[in-house]
């Protein structure tokens, strides 16, 4: 198994591994061997940054400005676009081929059935990967701010009544 400098027991590597292997970040389960390269390179990138949740108070107010809260943000049309989208664009592939050759508008209707329920399919893959890519990304973002606190310092608070805020500002007429 796999030793991390980070982790001070066997039970709290087991418990670390298994937390990131049930919430789908790894690919190893917590009782198999690792053997593969990357699996160790991600496995040790993520036992580095086990501490999400008791972050670099230097830096707090900046993983914050990354949370959503309870629940992610999500509305309906967001949510399905994609699932339509990629239903019209292959559902209506039969039919505009048969506009094209100049056949009747439903001939090979089952056809066009089945190019609509891939199309769902492939809007439903798409919406998937495009999350998984985003929360990757978020990933990445916060943990190279948890690694490099000197680069993130907080902002100052501005009022309005600070010069800063309102820039002197000539009227041009």
């Amino acid at each position: 198994m796999l030793s991390s400098p980070v982790s001070s027991g066997k039970s709290e590597l087991h418990t670390t591994l298994a937390k990131y292997y049930f919430s789908g970040l790894i690919n190893v389960h917590p009782a198999q061997e690792v053997r593969n390269t990357r699996d160790v390179t991600s496995l040790t990138f993520l036992l580095s940054m086990s501490r999400w949740d008791d972050p670099d108070p230097r830096v707090k107010w900046a993983l914050d400005e990354f949370d959503y809260g309870e629940t992610e943000p999500s509305t309906f049309i967001g949510y399905h676009s994609y699932s339509v989208a990629g239903a019209v664009f292959f559902g209506s592939l039969m039919p505009v081929s048969n506009l094209f050759f100049r056949r009747p508008l439903y001939s090979g209707l089952p056809v066009t059935a089945a190019m609509t329920v891939l199309g769902v399919m492939v809007g439903r893959w798409g919406r998937n990967y495009r999350a998984e890519r985003h929360a990757e990304e978020l990933a990445v973002i916060k943990h190279y701010i948890m690694t490099h606190p000197e680069k993130f310092p907080e902002p100052e608070r501005k009022k309005f009544g600070d010069r800063v805020v309102f820039l002197p500002w000539r009227c041009a007429r």
